[in-house]
């Protein structure tokens, strides 16, 4: 295992653990075999799941990778998100929503891309289905029942 392929994980990992932290359930594709790194579930709140390609720097996803992500994410009915390490800071990211398609040699513009925040579990309310009746729930905050 290559050291590059360790630090590329290691980034992958820190992003998996603070979906998790927020309540997510993850899933990692190890070895980049799949469209996306990272596929979250948000166990909170009833959402589509979050589709996340991890990069070691910004504009290292190619057009075609980009292209591809946002349109399994649409087929799946899952948000397309980029994870982007910090070029100074290690294993510090920023989330990017995909909004739209990348068009060939050009970089993507904010037009195509949108913060996306990772907002804490304590703050997403679950809708839970009893009997077609809805019920909202707010989870007590960490550390409090």
């Amino acid at each position: 295992m290559s050291s590059r392929y360790s630090y590329g994980a290691s980034l992958e990992y820190r992003v998996r653990d603070d979906f998790e932290q927020e309540g997510y359930y993850v899933v990692r594709s190890a070895g980049s075999a799949g469209v996306a790194d990272l596929v979250a579930l948000d166990m909170y709140a009833p959402g589509p799941p979050v589709m996340i390609q991890v990069k070691r720097a910004k504009g290292t996803m190619s057009v075609a990778a980009w292209n591809h992500l946002l349109r399994i994410a649409g087929a799946a009915g899952a948000v397309p998100v980029l994870a982007v390490e910090h070029p100074t800071r290690p294993l510090v990211y920023t989330l990017q929503r995909i909004t739209a398609p990348r068009r060939p040699r050009r970089q993507a513009t904010p037009d195509q891309w949108e913060v996306w925040p990772l907002v804490p579990a304590e703050v997403r309310s679950v809708t839970v289905h009893l009997d077609n009746t809805d019920a909202v729930f707010e989870p007590s905050p960490r550390g409090r029942s």
